[in-house]
């Protein structure tokens, strides 16, 4: 059986998708271009970083020489009916360092 915990108010359109790091972090991007770090305990927002466009991919994270990135497509997404999504030459590909 799954039990729900907690959650953030559905006050805007979220597409990116969610990611959890050790460091108990949780990154998503709303529609309206944020990009959002999370507390993953209490859901409170730690950090956000307007983009300038929409947001609708899962972010990545990964290391080079012992420190993190987050990396993330922003812009240049369009969903086709019961295909992938078409990344177009517009996106940008975005990456913070932790």
């Amino acid at each position: 059986t799954h039990t729900y915990d907690q959650g953030i108010p559905a006050t805007r359109q979220a597409e990116a998708g969610a990611l959890t790091t050790a460091g108990g972090l949780v990154f998503t991007g709303w529609a309206d271009g944020a990009f959002v770090a999370l507390d993953k305990d209490t859901l409170v927002e730690l950090w956000r970083f307007n983009t300038g466009t929409n947001l609708k991919g899962a972010a990545v994270s990964y290391s080079v020489g012992g420190k993190q990135y987050i990396a993330h497509i922003a812009g240049g997404s369009q969903h086709t009916s019961g295909i992938a999504p078409l990344i177009l030459p517009t996106a940008v590909l975005v990456v913070y360092g932790l």
